[in-house]
């Protein structure tokens, strides 16, 4: 496997590597800017989904104390990075990592107040059942955050492109996967001064993001 390979599924040293640096820099700085444009309730269910290092866990855990916090990846050794970021959490029964695919979540209907996805949707297979699934578990009202550094209309030269199986999407593509996937609101938000994108939707209940 390529070094860049490593994103979309991180294995062995290099990927326990790459599992870490998500927790840093611009994809720390990306979940708290995400983040911002979210108000849950305090002791929210939140799912994170292709949850890498558990940065985005911990950064969900500081902004609400009292919320159960939940993180899913493909790859074990994210999951055992995760886990180890967020011990004292998973000790306290407030977060759990589990090892799982984004298109069947083992999770019951209406689970969660929100659930967010942090530069991972590059890497579905396939959108429609990812966001059937998400829909499924998000309870009514819910929100769905997906946000990445850069979307095709960003003008930037990303690694991302150079991954094998990798996929950008644009404002109009996105929005055509949420509506079919039930989301009644969407609202597509760009940063002032770097290429990164935000998509917000509601499930069922037509409140304003």
């Amino acid at each position: 496997m390529g070094l860049l390979q490593n994103f979309s599924k991180p294995r062995g040293f290099f990927g326990r590597v790459i599992s870490l640096l998500m927790n840093y820099g611009e994809h720390a700085k990306l979940g708290r800017w995400g983040m911002s444009f979210v108000e849950l309730p305090i002791q929210a269910d939140i799912l994170d989904l292709g949850c890498g290092g558990g940065g985005n866990l911990e950064r969900w855990l500081e902004r609400y104390p009292d919320a159960h916090v939940s993180g899913i990846d493909h790859s074990p050794v994210s999951v055992s990075i995760a886990e180890g970021w967020n011990e004292k959490a998973i000790s306290q029964d407030r977060c759990e990592v589990i090892l799982s695919g984004v298109n069947k979540l083992p999770f019951r209907n209406e689970s969660f107040d929100a659930i967010s996805s942090f530069e991972s949707i590059y890497f579905w297979k396939n959108m429609d059942k990812a966001l059937a699934e998400a829909y499924r578990v998000l309870k009514p009202g819910g929100v769905l955050l997906l946000a990445v550094t850069h979307d095709k209309e960003s003008k930037c030269c990303s690694m991302t492109k150079k991954i094998h199986g990798a996929r950008l999407y644009d404002e109009a593509e996105l929005k055509a996967y949420l509506e079919n996937a039930g989301f009644l609101k969407f609202r597509y938000i760009r940063a002032k001064k770097k290429s990164w994108r935000i998509a917000l939707c509601r499930k069922g209940i037509p409140v304003e993001l």
